[in-house]
């Protein structure tokens, strides 16, 4: 007797925390911008899985989903620090537009690249960002995209090999500080659009 009752604590703690690990609650966090010596470094990565920041140290960036800060870009003259960066260089980000929350119905398929590009090597694949003149891509493959408070976004993220999907919105943004987001874990979206 004692043993079925073990095993049933066994499977109903396995099974919330399976529940806790795909759980579609909004969260949120706060991001501080990743710069040395300025700011602290470790609360400026978000692991949307587990809703763990970071990194500690002795914990590598890529154990995390996205990056505030650590980034910025002069375009005529205009320093842009507000960027928010994959920390898998697999995973990619995109932006929705200006919306709330109870605007998305479903998860939206990743808009299609306006040129196709080279596939990227999966083994220490490189962040890509395009500044050159004329381009109007900061990051061709979806890696680095500019924060917009009230504006809402959809990633693919890898971990390991598994597939997951995050959607979140910046509530807030104190540039060069810390913005604000506000997060869930969706569902894939219905077409197949998920290139590697």
């Amino acid at each position: 007797m004692k043993t079925i009752l073990f095993s049933l604590v066994m499977v109903i703690s396995v099974c919330g925390s399976i529940a806790a690990q795909t759980s579609t609650e909004l969260q949120q966090v706060t991001l501080h911008y990743f710069s040395y010596p300025r700011h602290e470094t470790t609360r400026s990565h978000v692991n949307f899985e587990t809703g763990k920041r970071g990194p500690l140290r002795g914990e590598l960036p890529d154990e995390f989903d996205l990056k505030y800060g650590g980034l910025r870009i002069e375009k005529d003259g205009k320093v842009f620090p507000d960027w928010l960066s994959v920390a898998d260089s697999r995973s990619m980000i995109v932006e929705l537009g200006a919306k709330k929350w109870e605007d998305i119905k479903q998860t939206p398929p990743f808009p299609q690249p306006k040129k196709p590009l080279p596939p990227l090597s999966l083994a220490k694949r490189p962040i890509v960002i395009d500044v050159s003149a004329g381009s109007k891509e900061v990051s061709p493959y979806r890696q680095v995209i500019v924060v917009k408070p009230g504006h809402m976004y959809l990633m693919r993220l890898l971990h390991g090999k598994k597939v997951i999907y995050a959607m979140f919105r910046v509530e807030s943004l104190q540039s060069w500080d810390n913005c604000v987001l506000s997060w869930k874990l969706v569902r894939p979206p219905n077409v197949d659009d998920n290139e590697k």
